[in-house]
């Protein structure tokens, strides 16, 4: 019995030796690198029939030089997850880049996540902090940034911290501008960044901004209940307004105040009838359309006013002239 044990323990000694050997053989080294000493085999941890040069069954961590930082490793439905053990905001979870594998969504081939591990919007989603700068291109130099929550694009702009509270910045040194819509009033602004250094905040104006129900707003933010709202200068080639006329003057019915009721008139209010006076102009502006056939009104009846006049005065030179041949 004695001798059968010592033999056992005999041939498994050889046959870990053997082993040992033969897994060692199976290895080489150099200063640098340690590889398979047949290149043309694969190697699996955690399954036995590696594809690839290295297959990992089991996800893949990460270390810093004292700390994990991460892991690649599968989600359980055939995605790639890339994960961070670090987070943006203390007490929040670590962020996530999911990689959707082909064919898990019916139609598409494959699809990208940041911040989300259900990216069904679209080929590429980014969900980032509410009102935060989402993505940035050209940090440093003048670029594009895309900000969540506020619908924002900034040109040589970007949403940063001031004081614990969310402003825009610039990019880099220049201008910079502003486009962005209010989901909750549907008011689409341009807003203009001052000439500003990098980082700065910078002071905002609202050149150009457009109103829910269409309504367009040029240097102010108050439309007025006008389809166009511009509070500076107009310079153009022609202006066309659309608008009824004062034909109607030319009418049979058509009343025509005497001059004597005209010049009443004016001596009580001091504007013509019918013409807003100075006071209300300066107060609520000057309606072009209106006015304009208004002034043209006035000019229609001044022209029936010289009509009367010249019939009057051609039938004092006929009776004239009858009272000179008389003679």
């Amino acid at each position: 019995m004695k001798h059968n044990t010592i033999l056992s323990t005999a041939i498994l000694l050889l046959a870990a030796l053997f082993i040992s050997q033969t897994a060692q053989a199976q290895w080489s080294q150099s200063t640098t690198a340690i590889y398979p000493t047949t290149l043309t085999k694969k190697v699996g941890i955690g399954l036995n029939n590696p594809i690839y040069g290295l297959d990992v069954k089991g996800g893949i961590g990460l270390y810093g030089t004292s700390s994990y930082i991460g892991q690649l490793t599968d989600d359980g439905s055939g995605n790639l997850r890339i994960s961070s053990s670090m987070s943006l905001n203390v007490n929040t979870p670590s962020k996530n880049l999911l990689l959707n594998a082909p064919g898990n969504f019916v139609g598409t081939t494959g699809r990208v996540g940041i911040g989300t591990n259900s990216p069904a919007e679209a080929q590429f989603v980014v969900k980032g902090h509410l009102n935060n700068t989402v993505a940035m291109f050209g940090q440093g130099t003048p670029g594009i940034s895309l900000a969540n929550s506020w619908s924002s694009v900034g040109f040589n702009s970007y949403v940063g911290t001031n004081g614990g509270s969310l402003v825009w910045k610039a990019m880099s040194s220049g201008y910079g501008a502003i486009m962005e819509c209010n989901p909750a009033t549907g008011w689409v602004y341009l807003v203009q960044n001052s000439n500003t250094s990098a980082n700065a905040i910078p002071t905002h104006t609202h050149p150009f901004s457009v109103a829910a129900n269409g309504n367009v707003l040029i240097g102010t933010t108050t439309d007025q209940g006008y389809k166009l709202a511009v509070n500076g200068n107009l310079l153009a080639k022609e202006i066309r307004v659309q608008s009824d006329w004062a034909d109607y003057v030319f009418a049979d019915d058509y009343h025509l105040r005497p001059l004597a009721e005209v010049e009443t008139f004016i001596a009580d209010n001091d504007h013509l009838p019918d013409i807003q006076p100075a006071c209300e102009i300066q107060e609520n502006g000057l309606d072009l359309a209106a006015t304009t056939t208004k002034m043209m009104a006035k000019i229609e009846e001044l022209t029936l006013y010289l009509i009367d006049q010249n019939k009057r005065l051609e039938k004092l030179e006929a009776e004239n002239a009858a009272l000179r041949a008389r003679r």
